[in-house]
């Protein structure tokens, strides 16, 4: 995937809503995890999107803590 396939749009998506949902340190990790599992994946942006919503789930279903 050259950078003009690349869903930078999507990945940024993806650390807004891990920084907001879980905590702001976790956004890299997160957009390197989701890179992992779209490379194991076979790579190749329909990859990137899958593991990107992947990743995105499961933030949003990330327990918050009780205050």
């Amino acid at each position: 995937m050259d950078a003009a396939e690349s869903p930078i749009p999507a990945i940024l998506d993806l650390a807004r809503d891990v920084s907001n949902a879980v905590a702001r340190p976790a956004a890299p990790l997160s957009a390197f995890m989701a890179g992992l599992a779209a490379g194991r994946a076979g790579g190749g942006e329909a990859a990137v999107r899958e593991a990107i919503a992947a990743v995105t789930r499961a933030a949003a279903a990330w327990p918050t803590p009780q205050s």
